[in-house]
């Protein structure tokens, strides 16, 4: 409905009067000086290196102190003001902690002396290092949770039993359990061994210790940031998850179950079915106190939360459960006589120091990964939060370093690991906490329990643990309602939400938070991938534009059409980009090049018909064919970035739409974007200054230029600045001038949503799946077998010739090519020619592209290779380097009955894999998930095919040099690989050097020429079947193999073998290298397909020509061929001898057919050496990226990055693992974009409604007392920091220390007058003599003056908010607000006026006005509402004076009467 709306606006447009176009004044372009930003790289970077490593007394001082911040507030500590609250607050912290600290010790899998360890150490230590006064640091049960899952499953892989249940209550010293089978806990068998209960806390420590090793280094390396991919959504569901877990882990304790604590993937529903199992095993007496416990616990704890303003501290009701619970089961001995498990003997004092357990770190490394992010994270944002709410600042990194010292040190003293917890911190602010002087008075308390009460919880029963558990969950199971209100503010994070809470749940604690991670990053890529794309139109007496589909009563310029792409400009939706504008557009300008070329040839031939006419009249005639505009202008305010795939694309469109007529104009550039054009030579010489500053800017310069050329829609020529310079001068002296106005506000309406409920929408898709009848039969069967569509209309006398002679020259490229790329899949060379004779007919009934050239590819054969050989390995073949086929392996057969020799065995393997990657190819395009070819961008394409090039040439080398060396697999294979020539290389084979150097000398050169005069040759010289029958013959008649034991290919049968069928063993083994192979196959295949149809002016269907790949892979499976793809080389050679359609291809498999049937025998003597030089000859395009990369780097340094991680990861590691490592860093590299964007002021170009920035242009004004802020991105949770940041250093107001600062002075107001005169005597104090000079008033306190009295934010640039975004806005807006500076936001597009309307922005900003249409707007109403304000209080200031001059007339009388 949208794009209607706005196909109609556009249509309409020529409809307009054109008594508006004459009244229009036009507007010459405007040349804004750059700011000068040349940077002189090296002296920064000494300048860096000098302050890094510079050492002064000064800054080892400051060292010190920012090490220890308590140095620093230390000594000025003030003792009346603070120590009551804080003892207050630390008292009542402890009360709450020991019972915590014992009930959390379950959860980590440990006795309870631990838990209160723990919390004493970790009090201790952040008193030494923290920065946040307010934070309470200890035991937090999600880390608990997580510790106890690596504790048992460390335990269980030792041999001890999981649940020490039998134990828990005898003495720490006493070894009761001692499995001599287990890893040994004591290796070296001293007199002293572990039982369970020592192990556990040994494992507990590591894994503590080496989680504070990370945190530690995050903040040494300050890669805190990090802890920014955690967004609230994220951490609510991981919580909310963990929380079901933790709950499930309790519940046997309630019941007084003894079932074993299940670990791994699906505990939570493996424990629930233990519970339900052993139910009748229930223990009433654990029962009936744990719901008494409830009964207490739960009611008391939603007093003290109803209550809590009114209460001055809450009820320790946690310690009177314990207490009476304890009292209870030792009197009522419930133990004794109903078996009810208890905590058991709690030791006094401390144990002996004990150093981690250094073994066991490579098993626990990975699990502390997890641990040490949540317990950061976990603490930073809270230490943020109240530092924020109480006017101070906190270190982000030395947080890092307090946390992971309250961590590595305690776990030398039998802890484990800590954070912040939210529950705790809250209870010590709000009970008067000011300084970590309350830190120690808790670990006062925790020692005071540790040396004196602690065995006093012998008798205390594990239910009751439990149950105090499981009720400090409240807040986090609460969640689920909030999520109605979640979903109505924003469906991708309540989705993000849903994923994270299920994975964390379901999967694992580690494996939920990973997916959590994962899914968000992949959340915001896939919002920049298909973005908003409206057309926009003009309202009326404005300079303002905006979107068609969402506005009423806009109008359009005749002959114009506005496009914005609300997002950044990149290789992953550079499709959605063309196609969307397209589409709103109306003009595709491929189509219609295609249709005036096709409508030329039909003119043509009726002209030579009727009259003899010439082909120029007629392509006169078409040119002058009027288009719907004839200048398209393409607004980039939302555009943050452009990669090289970006910038290519635009010049791309601007390319093909002027071949039709049609201008593109660039408007709104940000300062990287206009960069990042003019490096990759957007624009011509005479064209430099095309890009406008404003949409109507632009609009206007094409209205005048078009009448000025005074051309027809349609035919319009580039116009450039210089003709219209003369009237600059002329519209700057008649621009208005600055005076007193009157603002009025902009208010557009909205359209009545059109869109479809979820609900309508799953009907509507239903309904036409469901659909069928005989025309949707035959239009199934017509899209999935192209074929049957376009053969009946083939033309025999115009597309048979180029069909049979582009098809012959690729069949005799395909046959060297097709032998010498078996040995890459480690195949015989008859596979080869299988492959591609059974690949191209199939190809030919399935496919929409008439120009690709499928077959055998470099690539796909390599990776192919390095599975097979990895399976032979594993299977026990050999290597298969001495060329004997005699190798059998008896426990193997084929197919069941006969014994299957090495080669057999290959193609086996390979045909299981070809096999899956036809299946994952033909699913692909079932389910249209072709999307995923969007993240393989060039640069990263392009760097793995030159490092898989370098791989192969390296697999390669030992047939060039006849060395029998082993094919190396896996990571490092590369250099093992060289490593091998370079030992074995005294026995190189002469005959088979020589060989290769020839051909090498005889193939290289004539390639180069194919390439270098492909315009005039009419066809490629086949140099590489010459080489190879050249080679065959002179190895044959020369007798290479017996006189020089050169390796040849030996027999190739003729013929086909029988069909088989893959192996259905294989495929658990081979289904995880089967996706790469896919994707990579069908992304080349389609991105063939799509270039040579756009060239070609026809359409192909993605997701057909993934069926129809995913078929050339499926059906060939069965007759022992290997993967296959569209291959670049032999389509460019295809397309350039004259190919019309896929009947050049059967041409091909019929050359392929004839070798096979009989002359594939006559290269038995063909040496493996020239096979070798075929390949790597065939490498010099991947290789020569090399030298792409100086002029790559200039244009785009994070692509040239991206091509060189790819590149180094294919090569050095694997072809696999490199294509992961790639897309994974691409994608970091689009996050971090956005995670850190330019951020600036604006200021106002002269006489104009444009906003430019101030750090990029000269002359720009500034605003008298508004500051305008631009952030250049979306604003989501990875940034809101940067965010924050940004805004307070640009505008220098951070409002949060402001209003620190305002209450500070007003303090020691109200304090100066506490202490001055009564107010009797300060009354009448004017009337006694003044004292000469000017006397300072003692209740006059500076308070900080502020240079703004509005903020204007432009979010032109914001694709999207988050929840996480619009809460900063708000909570920004809110602060501004307490100091007095009110926050407009301008430019914000239809979406997000949306989330800000629901998320209750009107009532936040008190303006009542929910979103300005442009900067101008937003700025002319802070402006107007001053001017109105400060007249206002211009009044109220006179009558103050003459009220108080008139107080001073009476006042004598007053004194006389006194």
């Amino acid at each position: 409905m949208a794009a209607e709306v706005e196909l109609n606006h556009v249509q309409s447009a020529s409809e307009m009067a054109e008594g508006e176009e004459d009244e229009h004044i036009f507007q010459p372009t405007m040349f804004l000086e750059p700011q000068e930003t040349s940077i002189d790289m090296k002296a920064l970077l000494v300048k860096k290196v000098k302050k890094t490593c510079s050492c002064t007394p000064a800054k080892v001082k400051d060292l010190i102190f920012s090490f220890l911040p308590v140095l620093q507030w230390l000594p000025k500590y003030k003792l009346r003001e603070y120590l009551l609250g804080d003892i207050m607050s630390g008292v009542i912290v402890g009360i709450l902690l020991v019972p915590q600290s014992i009930a959390y010790s379950l959860l980590a899998g440990q006795e309870p002396i631990y838990g209160l360890y723990t919390s004493f150490f970790a009090s201790i230590i952040y008193f030494l290092f923290g920065t946040s006064r307010h934070i309470s640091v200890g035991i937090f049960g999600v880390l608990c949770l997580m510790v106890g899952q690596v504790v048992d499953r460390e335990v269980q892989r030792a041999g001890y039993d999981i649940e020490p249940s039998v134990h828990s209550g005898l003495q720490r010293d006493m070894v009761i359990y001692v499995n001599t089978t287990t890893l040994a806990v004591n290796e070296t068998l001293q007199p002293l061994l572990c039982d369970r209960s020592c192990y556990a806390i040994t494992v507990g420590a590591t894994v503590t210790f080496i989680a504070g090793v990370y945190q530690v280094a995050m903040g040494f390396f300050q890669v805190g940031f990090v802890s920014v991919y955690l967004s609230d959504a994220l951490l609510g569901g991981f919580v909310t998850g963990a929380s079901f877990t933790i709950l499930t882990s309790q519940a046997k304790y309630l019941l007084g179950l003894d079932i074993p604590r299940s670990n791994g993937i699906g505990s939570l529903i493996t424990t629930w079915i233990n519970i339900f199992k052993n139910i009748h095993k229930t223990n009433i007496c654990d029962l009936i106190t744990s719901f008494l416990c409830l009964l207490v616990l739960v009611p008391t704890k939603e007093l003290n939360e109803h209550f809590k303003s009114r209460l001055k501290a809450p009820i320790p009701i946690e310690l009177v459960v314990v207490v009476a619970a304890t009292l209870a089961s030792h009197f009522g001995e419930l133990k004794e006589k109903y078996g009810s498990s208890v905590a058991g003997h709690i030791p006094t004092g401390f144990l002996p120091p004990q150093p981690p357990k250094w073994d066991l770190i490579p098993s626990v490394a990975m699990d502390a990964v997890a641990i040490a992010i949540i317990g950061f994270a976990i603490t930073v944002s809270l230490s943020e939060m109240f530092a924020k709410k109480h006017g101070y600042t906190v270190k982000a990194n030395q947080e890092m370093y307090a946390i992971g010292f309250c961590n590595i040190i305690p776990s030398f003293f039998h802890c484990f690991t800590t954070s912040a917890a939210l529950a705790k911190t809250l209870v010590k602010e709000s009970t008067g906490c000011r300084t970590q002087i309350s830190g120690v008075v808790t670990a006062l308390v925790i020692l005071l329990v540790l040396l004196l009460i602690a065995p006093l919880f012998y008798s205390l029963q594990k239910c009751v643990l439990g149950v105090i558990t499981i009720v400090n969950l409240r807040g986090a199971l609460r969640k689920f309602r909030d999520l109605p209100k979640m979903w109505h503010l924003s469906k991708v994070d309540t989705v993000i939400w849903l994923v994270t809470m299920a994975a964390s749940a379901l999967l694992s604690t580690e494996i939920g938070l990973l997916i959590g991670v994962c899914f968000s990053m992949l959340c915001v890529i896939v919002r920049t991938q298909r973005p908003e794309a409206p057309l926009l139109g003009w309202v009326v007496e404005t300079e303002m534009y905006e979107s068609l589909s969402a506005y009423k009563n806009l109008k359009t310029k005749p002959g114009i059409v506005v496009f914005r792409f609300e997002a950044p400009l990149y290789y992953i939706n550079k499709e959605c980009f063309k196609s969307t504008l397209y589409k709103r557009t109306g003009v595709n300008p491929a189509w219609v090049k295609a249709a005036k070329k096709k409508s030329a040839k039909r003119m043509l031939k009726e002209k030579m018909v009727t009259s003899g006419g010439s082909q120029a009249d007629v392509s006169v005639q078409l040119v002058t064919e009027p288009l719907v505009f004839h200048t398209l202008v393409i607004d980039c305010c939302a555009i943050q970035f452009l990669d090289t795939a970006g910038i290519h694309t635009l010049k791309e469109i601007c390319k093909d739409y002027g071949e039709i007529g049609i201008q593109v104009l660039l408007a709104q550039c940000n300062a990287s974007v206009r960069s990042s054009l003019h490096r990759g030579e957007y624009f011509k010489k005479e064209e430099q200054n095309l890009l406008f500053h404003s949409v109507h800017q632009a609009v206007d310069f094409s209205l005048g230029a078009h009448k000025q050329n005074g051309c027809p829609p349609g035919a319009m020529e580039t116009a450039t600045t210089q003709e219209f310079e003369q009237s600059i001068e002329k519209l700057s002296s008649s621009a208005p001038q600055d005076s007193y106005f009157r603002h009025i506000h902009i208010k557009l309406e909205e359209h009545d949503p059109t869109s479809l409920s979820t609900k309508e929408l799953i009907l509507k898709k239903a309904k036409e799946a469901c659909k069928w009848n005989h025309q949707i039969v035959i239009t199934f069967f017509l899209k999935l077998l192209p074929v049957l569509e376009w053969l009946p209309r083939y033309r025999i006398k115009e597309q048979l010739l180029g069909d049979v002679i582009s098809g012959l020259l690729v069949g005799i490229v395909a046959i060297p090519q097709s032998i010498s790329y078996s040995l890459l899949a480690s195949q015989d060379p008859i596979y080869g020619l299988y492959t591609n004779f059974f690949c191209s007919v199939i190809y030919f009934v399935t496919a929409t592209s008439r120009h690709n050239a499928v077959g055998s590819f470099g690539v796909l054969c390599l990776m192919i290779g390095e599975t097979v050989n990895r399976q032979l390995n594993l299977a026990g073949y050999g290597d298969g380097n001495s060329g004997s086929a005699s190798l059998m392996n008896s426990t193997l057969p084929s197919n069941g009955t006969t014994i299957c020799d090495r080669s057999c065995y290959a193609i086996t393997v390979a045909i299981s894999l070809t096999f899956l990657v036809g299946l994952y190819q033909i699913l692909l395009g079932v389910f249209q998930l072709g999307f995923i070819a969007v993240y393989l961008s060039e640069p990263l394409l392009s760097g793995f095919v030159t490092g898989a090039s370098l791989t192969i040439l390296t697999s390669q080398m030992k047939y060039l040099l006849g060395l029998k060396i082993p094919r190396h697999e896996g990571v490092g294979s590369l250099i093992l690989t060289w490593v091998e020539i370079f030992r074995y290389i005294q026995k190189t084979n002469i005959c088979d050097l020589v060989t290769s150097l020839i051909a090498l000398a005889i193939i290289v050169p004539v390639k180069e020429i194919n390439v270098r005069y492909k315009d005039k040759l009419k066809a490629p010289f086949p140099v590489e079947l010459l080489v190879v029958i050249a080679g065959t013959l002179f190895s044959y008649y020369f007798k290479f193999e017996k006189q020089y034991n050169s390796a040849i290919c030996g027999s190739i049968p003729t013929g086909f073998q029988k069909p088989t069928i893959p192996d259905p063993h294989l495929f658990s083994s081979l289904a995880v290298d089967a996706v790469p192979i896919a994707i990579i196959g069908f992304a080349t295949t389609v991105s063939l397909a799509e270039i040579f149809a756009k060239k070609h002016g026809y359409t192909v269907r993605a997701n057909q020509e993934m069926i129809a790949i995913g078929m050339c892979n499926l059906v060939p499976s069965f007759f022992h061929c290997f993967a296959s793809c569209a291959a670049l080389a032999k389509t460019l050679l295809k397309e350039s001898t004259g190919c019309h359609t896929q009947i050049s291809g059967l041409i091909t498999s019929g050359v392929l057919l004839l070798v096979l049937l009989w002359i594939s025998p006559l290269f038995y003597s063909l040496q493996i050496s020239i096979l070798g030089v075929i390949t790597i000859a065939n490498l010099r395009g991947g290789l020569r990226k090399f030298a792409d990369t100086p002029s790559m780097w200039r244009l785009s340094k994070v692509d040239t990055v991206v091509w060189w991680v790819t590149m180094l990861a294919s090569s050095l590691i694997s072809t696999e693992i490199g294509l992961l490592v790639g897309v994974c860093f691409a994608l970091l590299c689009i996050i971090f974009r956005t995670q850190r964007p330019r951020a600036t002021l604006l200021g106002k170009v002269n006489d104009t409604e444009i906003y430019e920035d101030q750090f990029t242009y000269k002359q720009l004004s500034s605003i008298t007392n508004v500051k305008i802020f631009r952030f250049d991105s979306s604003l989501y949770y990875a940034n809101k920091s940067y965010f924050r940041s940004s805004l307070y250093q640009k505008t220098g107001v951070n409002p949060s220390l402001v209003a620190a600062k305002q209450r500070k002075a007003q303090s020691k107001t109200k304090a100066n007058l506490g202490s001055s005169d009564s107010c009797f005597s300060s009354r009448f104090s004017c009337f006694k003599p003044a004292k000469k000079g000017v006397q300072k008033n003692p209740t006059a306190v500076a308070i900080p003056p502020i240079d703004m009295h509005t903020l204007v934010i432009d979010c032109g640039a914001m694709q999207f908010l988050d929840t996480v975004g619009l809460s900063v806005l708000k909570e920004m807006c809110h602060d501004y607000r307490k100091i007095g500076i009110q926050v407009l936001l301008a430019n914000c597009n239809p979406s997000i006026r949306r989330l800000l309307q629901d998320g209750g922005w009107e009532i936040e900003t008190g303006n009542g006005e929910l979103a300005f249409h442009s900067v101008h707007d937003a700025v002319q109403f802070a402006e107007s509402q001053y001017q109105e304000q400060h007249k206002d209080s211009e009044e109220v200031g006179a009558a103050f004076v003459d009220n108080e001059v008139q107080n001073i007339a009476e006042g004598p009388n007053i004194e006389t009467a006194l």
